[in-house]
């Protein structure tokens, strides 16, 4: 008679336990390749932006879109500077987490003479959520980083919009 070996039921656990912990390496590297991802995106978004109220200018003597604060959040602040640079922007970009209770949102504020575009931190950040603050305003010797530590936004601005 010949006995059949199987595994245990020790050694099924050991498996089970070590695929877990690999699955869950696995998924917090994709969460952070995810994040990074969306920041990359952010920053993309704030440049074509950037370039679309130059052109606007270019082709308006000088001056930008007089349409003063415009939050992604709110349509029909949104639909006025999607109509202003229309002609070199088919549409407007959004923020990827879009999640408009958090202020998780891009913000464009134009004068005739300035502008200043607004990018806010991902929902993962590592404090509670908060409006979006202006990199410029921040104590520290990074641009990018407000309160010393995390960054939280990013900012263009022309000159005279640095102290909106």
């Amino acid at each position: 008679m010949r006995k059949e070996r199987g595994f245990t039921l020790i050694e099924l656990l050991v498996v089970i336990a070590i695929i877990g912990v690999l699955s869950s390496v696995v998924l917090a590297s994709l969460n952070t390749a995810r994040e990074r991802g969306a920041n990359a995106r952010r920053m993309t978004d704030m440049r074509q932006l950037q370039t679309a109220l130059e052109l606007y200018a270019l082709s308006n003597n000088g001056n930008y879109p007089n349409a003063g604060w415009s939050y992604a959040c709110v349509p029909s602040t949104w639909t006025a500077i999607q109509n202003a640079l229309s002609p070199h922007m088919s549409t407007l970009p959004l923020d990827p987490a879009q999640a408009c209770d958090l202020n998780r949102q891009y913000y464009v504020i134009t004068t005739a003479s300035d502008y200043k575009i607004l990018i806010h931190q991902p929902p993962s950040a590592n404090s509670a959520p908060r409006s979006i603050w202006d990199p410029t305003r921040d104590n520290g010797s990074n641009p990018t980083i407000v309160d010393g530590t995390v960054p939280w936004g990013w900012a263009v601005y022309t000159p005279g919009g640095v102290s909106w």
